[in-house]
């Protein structure tokens, strides 16, 4: 069961990565990233309540999609909101 805990996180941010990108492409990245910035807390909030295995792993399937549509945008906001080569070296060296 603990294995699944993790899998259920993995499968749908592995999954859903690129298509997010696109995403935040077509629909804006800021708003994107707020979209699965709120349904990785809200997920996470779940987890924390969760009173079963089964709903365990059903939230962190959610935290799974959260997470892929929050990360998948903020490399692509880090470069476009530091324009400068020196700026960016920067931000890219506090993100990474």
């Amino acid at each position: 069961a603990l294995a699944w805990v993790v899998n259920a996180y993995l499968i749908p941010f592995a999954g859903l990565l690129l298509l997010s990108g696109r995403l935040g492409d077509l629909f804006g990245r800021q708003g994107v990233f707020l979209a699965g910035l709120a349904l990785f807390t809200l997920a996470s909030l779940l987890c924390g309540l969760a009173p079963n295995t089964g709903t365990l792993l059903a939230f962190r399937f959610l935290q799974g999609v959260g997470g892929a549509v929050a990360s998948s945008v903020t490399l692509a906001m880090v470069i476009t909101l530091f324009p400068g080569p020196r700026e960016r070296a920067k931000a890219l060296g506090v993100y990474s």
